[in-house]
């Protein structure tokens, strides 16, 4: 396959947006301007959604093509990806969680250093809350090895592993739908909330479109777009996304039934939105890969996992001052991007180049004994 076809960079500015929008969500209740403005601009639980989409979409593009399978490697590839800030984000709210009366839970910290805790309420929310995301993205971490296999194995066609896949997200959506409409559903916060919304099996269906869409760019020449088409997919996608967001009552009207819209609904929307940005070229193209957003995509993953400990040490240092909500969320939100970048800058980097060397060394000594 021509390696121009696809080009994961230009997703990067659309990683950093839906970051930042989850940051958003969590203050939209003080907010005067996130009041007023489009729903999209504060809709966090549906942009999680987008991650994991992009999570299946980006390994399968990654290791579908290469030559054998290295778990170790594999492992050490993605734990260096997220060990460091994860780890960061939990000693930052251990430290603040007490200023803000969110209570310390022994079983709670043993459950998120062991990336369980969205595995078992009430524990997804109980020292980080964010990284209820990370939790649920170790276990599609343990089931893509096998899922590979699977799929190298039997070779499916393009459009019949994109139908199955499909046809999971539907079954989990039908599911989802008709506990959150019975008496089974207890509202937030309760067991019945976690295991709707942040237990892994509720967001498999995301996860498994990401990689059956690669696998169609990887396998079928004709799942691949023109600049001019995958330019026009992405707006598209982008408008149908905003446009449902900020209609969700009516759609919910239009069905007489409450629907899991935080809770991998829009995965269908998000698929084509990534797939379909990943090989826009020309103008558009040039604009997506800038350094600039290179560089805030890759500070992205910062910017989600330590917000919530952020903007508690944010409060806590304004909160004297004679400041409106809106300007210390804007001051918050840009100390969170600053730490973030000094976190990629200082430790990610450093560690990841660390973790490299160590790998050569270790090649090396296999080639040369």
């Amino acid at each position: 396959m021509d390696n121009k076809t696809w080009d994961m960079g230009l997703l990067s500015l659309p990683r950093f947006l839906a970051s930042v929008i989850v940051v958003l969500f969590h203050c939209r209740t003080r907010s005067d301007f996130l009041g007023d403005a489009p729903r999209i601009v504060s809709a966090g639980p549906q942009m999680v959604t987008f991650f994991f989409v992009l999570s299946g979409f980006s390994l399968m593009l990654a290791y579908y093509g290469k030559e054998g399978f290295s778990p170790k490697t594999y492992w050490t590839n993605r734990l260096v990806r997220i060990l460091p800030i994860y780890l960061i984000g939990i000693g930052l709210a251990l430290v603040v969680n007490p200023f803000v009366d969110k209570e310390f839970t022994f079983m709670g910290l043993v459950l998120h250093l062991t990336f369980t805790h969205a595995l078992v309420p009430p524990y997804p929310l109980s020292i980080n809350g964010p990284a209820w995301f990370m939790s649920v993205l170790v276990v599609f971490y343990l089931l893509f090895p096998p899922l590979l296999s699977a799929i190298r194995k039997v070779r499916p066609r393009a459009g019949l592993l994109f139908a199955a896949v499909f046809t999971v997200w539907l079954l989990t959506q039908i599911t989802l739908a008709l506990l959150l409409n019975s008496g089974f559903y207890q509202g937030f916060p309760s067991a019945s909330h976690d295991l709707l919304y942040y237990f892994p099996l509720a967001h498999l269906g995301s996860f498994l479109m990401g990689v059956a869409a690669a696998y169609g760019v990887l396998t079928d020449p004709r799942w691949r777009l023109s600049s001019n088409t995958a330019l026009g997919i992405f707006l598209l996608s982008v408008t149908a996304v905003a446009f449902v967001i900020e209609n969700q009552a009516a759609v919910r009207s239009l069905v007489h039934r409450g629907l899991p819209f935080g809770s991998s609904f829009y995965a269908p929307f998000f698929l084509p939105m990534i797939f379909s940005c990943s090989m826009i070229r020309g103008r558009a193209g040039k604009f997506l890969s800038m350094r600039l957003w290179a560089l805030l995509g890759e500070i992205s993953f910062a910017v989600y996992m330590l917000q919530i400990p952020v903007r508690g040490i944010t409060s806590l240092a304004l909160e004297s001052l004679p400041l409106s909500y809106d300007l210390r969320m804007l001051i918050y939100l840009l100390i969170l991007i600053a730490l973030g970048y000094l976190l990629v800058l200082g430790v990610e980097r450093p560690f990841r180049t660390f973790i490299r060397k160590k790998q050569s060394e270790g090649f090396l000594k296999k080639q040369h004994p």
